[in-house]
């Protein structure tokens, strides 16, 4: 029965340490020139991916309409 506690505290603190580890570089970062290119270029694209989505929605609804004329 000890040798299973032993094993789970190990992985415990093994856990905690890559926990640790894997947060520290997301502190480091912050709001430079790159980042603000980066969202300028992300607000670009997300605006061209609606309104894709919006012509396809657009054609579907045309396709359909003639659908029912039918």
């Amino acid at each position: 029965m000890h040798g299973w506690r032993r094993r789970v505290v190990i992985a415990l603190i093994i856990t905690v340490l890559t926990a640790i580890a894997l947060h520290s570089p997301a502190l480091a970062q912050g709001s430079g020139p790159e980042n603000e290119a980066v969202e300028a270029v992300k607000e670009e694209l997300g605006r061209a991916i609606n309104f894709a989505w919006t012509l396809i929605a657009a054609f579907l609804v045309f396709f359909m309409q003639a659908g029912f004329a039918m």
